[in-house]
């Protein structure tokens, strides 16, 4: 029978990962009811920098989106030189010691645009991570095209694949036709009349 990956993640809220164990995220708790109520994580920590992970555990994928406001054009804007922004030093100290067989990444394009050499510098230590286990990829794609989401969200994604359990080359997926990405008006239940309150029954 198929067995889901052991998937490791912090700070995704994308939604995309049906199922994580653990599910590691910030301690804020209307984010932990959140996940709690539609997921089933297996452990939930309060701060990625104190987290347990104990040697050996077997990781398949592991997936981050770690903060953005370090590189965003809504943020400051202040790089490595904000706390959040050197979040991505746990990552790759991580990613060293327990070398997953794949790892998702994921942040604002700007870090690509305004911040060149972090992001040089960023690619280059996950190149070199576990003694240049990695064989690592990156894109900017946006979630409506790629993911069929009914929401546009322009992000560079960061994949690393071990190279000793590749087993075809990797490419990033092409964009869904016009037709298949979906709009919020799609997923959403229509008005019941004055009252505007939610149809609860499911679509036909």
């Amino acid at each position: 029978p198929y067995t889901w990956p052991s998937t490791l993640t912090f700070f995704t809220l994308n939604g995309f990962i049906s199922r994580c164990s653990p599910f590691p995220v910030l301690g804020y708790q209307p984010l932990r009811r959140l996940i709690e109520h539609f997921y089933e994580p297996f452990r939930l920590y309060n701060d990625m920098k104190h987290r347990l992970v104990e040697p050996g555990v077997a990781i398949d994928v592991y997936v981050c989106g770690w903060p953005c406001q370090s590189f965003s054009m809504a943020g400051l804007r202040q790089g490595f030189n904000d706390s959040r922004g050197q979040l991505i030093e746990e990552v790759i100290t991580f990613l060293d010691q327990h070398v997953p067989s794949a790892f998702i990444l994921e942040n604002v394009p700007n870090l690509v645009r305004s911040f060149p050499e972090h992001f040089r510098v960023i690619l280059g230590t996950l190149a070199a991570v576990a003694n240049q286990a990695y064989e690592v990829h990156w894109d900017i794609m946006n979630t409506a095209q790629h993911g069929g989401v009914p929401q546009a969200r322009n992000r560079v994604y960061i994949v690393g694949l071990r190279k000793a359990k590749r087993r075809t080359p990797f490419v990033f997926p092409r964009p869904y036709p016009p037709s298949y990405v979906m709009a919020l008006d799609d997923i959403l239940d229509p008005w019941m009349g004055e009252t505007k309150t939610w149809r609860s029954t499911p679509r036909p």
